[in-house]
C-alpha cells in the first residue's frame, strides 16, 4: 500500500519531490480524521489511487462495524462499488477522497457540536451517524456517465496523471456540473427505494445531495453567476439543517482540498476559517458558521491571540 523507495521506482530525492505524494500527505494531514490519520498504512508515500482505494476499504469497515442497519450498509456499499475500474484500481479517486472528508469532518462537527440531536423540525433531525451517510453521497451526482468525464479530464491527478494541464471547460460543460445535484438525486432515489431505507433518512441523503450547493442568502449577483444552484427561487428557512452543514463543510473540504489546485488555490485551515467568517450570511448559516469556526479552533489549537488576529483580519 505504501509506495517508497525502490519499490516506486524513484529515487528518495525523487520520492519527496514528487507532488502527487505531497498532496495525499496533505491530504491526510489535513482532511481526515484522527482515528485515520495515524494508521500506519498512511505513513509513506502513497499515490492518490491507492489512497483512494485502502480508504474504500476502512469505510466499509467503519460502516459496517457502525450501528447502521443494513438497508443502509447496502445503498453505501453501492455508492463506494462506483468507484471501482474494473473492479481493481479507483476510477475519479478524489470525488471519492472529497466525499469521505466531508462526511467524516460533519460527523464529528455534529457529534461535538450536537448539531441535529434537538431541532423543532422532524426533517432537521439527525444523528452524526446519518451526518455521514447524507454527506458522504452528496456529491453522487458527479459519478453520472455524461458527468465524470468532464470531471476527470480536467483534472491532473483525477485521471491519473500528474502533468496533464487542466482544460478549460465550455459553457456547456459547466452547465453539465451544475446539474450534478439533480443528476444526483434522481441516481440515488430509486437506490435509496431499492434496499428500502426508510423515508425519514431517504429524505435526509436526497436533501444533502441535491440542496448542498444552495447559498444560504445568496446576493442578486450570486443568482446571476449561478453559484448557487439548483433553485433559484429557494428561501433560506426551506434549506435543510443537513444542506446547511454540508454546505459549510464541503466549502471547508474544497478549500484544502490539495487535488483542486488546477482552478483554485490551495488554503490553509487557517484561511478556510477566514473565508468561511467573510462569507457568513450570503454563502453560510452564520448561526452555524459561528459554531463550526468555533469548533475548527479548538480542533486546531488555535490560541485567543491567532483568533483575534485572524477575527482583526477578516473585517
Amino acid at each position: 500500500m505504501i509506495i517508497q523507495g525502490p519499490e516506486a521506482g524513484l529515487s528518495n530525492q525523487e520520492n519527496t519531490q514528487n507532488p502527487e505524494y505531497e498532496d495525499t500527505r496533505y491530504y491526510i494531514e489535513h482532511s481526515l480524521p484522527e482515528e485515520f490519520r495515524n494508521l500506519p498504512e498512511l505513513q509513506g508515500n502513497i499515490t492518490t489511487k491507492k489512497l483512494a482505494e485502502f480508504l474504500a476499504k476502512k469505510v466499509r469497515e467503519y460502516i459496517a462495524d457502525t450501528f447502521f442497519d443494513q438497508h443502509l450498509i447496502n445503498y453505501l456499499n453501492v455508492f463506494l462499488n462506483e468507484f471501482e475500474f474494473n473492479g481493481k484500481a479507483y476510477d475519479a479517486p478524489t470525488i471519492l477522497l472529497h466525499s469521505i472528508a466531508v462526511a467524516f469532518i460533519a460527523r464529528d462537527f455534529c457529534q461535538d457540536k450536537q448539531i441535529g440531536t434537538d431541532e423543532f423540525y422532524p426533517r432537521d433531525r439527525f444523528s452524526p451517524q446519518e451526518a455521514f451517510v447524507a454527506c458522504l453521497t452528496h456529491d453522487y451526482g458527479k459519478l453520472d456517465a455524461k458527468i465524470k468525464p468532464i470531471v476527470n479530464n480536467s483534472h491532473p491527478i483525477w485521471n491519473g496523471n500528474s502533468n496533464l494541464h487542466a482544460l478549460s471547460l465550455t459553457p456547456e460543460k459547466w452547465r453539465l456540473i451544475r446539474q450534478h445535484p439533480i443528476v444526483g438525486a434522481n441516481k440515488i432515489n430509486p437506490l435509496l427505494r431499492k434496499f428500502g431505507v426508510d423515508k425519514r433518512r431517504s429524505r435526509l441523503i436526497l436533501d444533502a445531495c441535491l440542496y448542498h450547493q444552495q447559498y444560504w442568502c445568496p446576493s442578486s449577483k450570486d443568482l446571476q453567476s449561478q453559484k448557487s444552484y439548483p433553485n433559484k427561487k429557494m428561501k433560506r428557512n426551506q434549506i435543510p439543517l443537513i444542506d446547511r452543514v454540508c454546505i459549510l463543510v464541503d466549502s471547508y473540504c474544497a478549500g484544502i482540498d490539495p487535488f483542486r489546485k488546477f482552478y483554485q488555490n490551495l488554503s490553509s485551515p487557517e484561511q478556510m476559517i477566514k473565508t468561511i467568517r467573510q462569507q457568513s450570511g450570503p454563502h453560510f448559516d452564520s448561526h452555524l458558521v459561528g459554531q463550526f469556526v468555533e469548533w475548527l479552533e479548538a480542533k486546531l489549537n488555535i490560541t485567543e491571540l491567532e483568533k483575534e488576529v485572524m477575527e482583526i483580519e477578516t473585517t
